[in-house]
């Protein structure tokens, strides 16, 4: 099959400006992800900004995966804020990954960002033991519905993928089954999960640990401090509302 009709099987990009926002959508009225013209580095919705969740606990990465590239906010907050860090991209979609070259700063060559036209199961079902110290996981499809990564065989080469102190965030977005069935499937694999609250568009963002983490909440809202004082994100509510969490449960 040539790579011209393998591209005709992955639906097409769309950008709209609106303001100083651009947009990306995939033949749906849904949005795909959103850059700042002014800011390209900040992170403009709320559930990507939780996505960042992570940074309570490891504020130095020095080898990111991302499943799913998106408009790139994510990757664009990493290659700004951790130059120790090299990004690896799994991204299936040529139409994403050019218009993301294209149209949302993401640089063709970089030294510290790969992209790989891949799909991040089989990417991570090669990768090494131990490899990453973090995960994020954003991938949907054109409407949106639920991820389209996920399952037990998924998450075990997520987990067996991450270094002992590795973790993972992802953006979950569907029905309240969709939902609980992530959060069994990453309990299967991981030592322990938490998650936020559901933003008002739905997404609920959770971590997992590849080992429980012994921290207590004290230290948390000193490192929530830092984190909003350094990357301007509401970190003192997440830690909030992580704190809730564990007395209601």
């Amino acid at each position: 099959m040539t790579t011209e009709k393998l591209s005709d099987q992955h639906p097409k990009v769309q950008i709209k400006n609106r303001g100083e926002l651009r947009y990306m959508y995939l033949d749906s009225p849904w949005v795909q992800g959103v850059m700042s013209l002014k800011a390209p580095h900040v992170l403009v919705h709320d559930y990507a900004q939780r996505m960042m969740l992570w940074l309570l606990f490891n504020q130095k990465p020095r080898r990111i995966a991302q499943c799913g590239l998106g408009a790139g906010a994510l990757t664009r907050f990493c290659e700004h804020h951790f130059p120790q860090a090299h990004i690896d991209v799994m991204e299936p979609n040529p139409h994403v990954i050019e218009v993301a070259h294209e149209q949302f700063f993401i640089p063709a060559q970089s030294e510290r960002i790969t992209i790989h036209r891949q799909c991040a199961e089989e990417f991570l079902s090669q990768s090494a033991d131990g490899y990453y110290d973090l995960l994020q996981v954003d991938a949907y499809g054109a409407e949106a519905t639920e991820p389209i990564l996920g399952g037990v065989d998924f998450y075990s080469h997520c987990a067996r993928s991450l270094s002992e102190d590795g973790l993972l965030t992802i953006n979950l977005l569907g029905t309240q089954k969709v939902m609980h069935e992530h959060i069994h499937d990453l309990n299967q694999c991981f030592a322990a999960t938490a998650w936020l609250p559901e933003t008002e568009d739905g997404n609920l963002i959770a971590i997992a640990f590849k080992n429980a983490p012994d921290i207590e909440f004290d230290t948390l809202y000193k490192r929530a401090d830092r984190i909003e004082n350094q990357y301007r994100l509401p970190a003192r509510l997440w830690v909030q509302a992580l704190h809730e969490w564990m007395q209601e449960s």
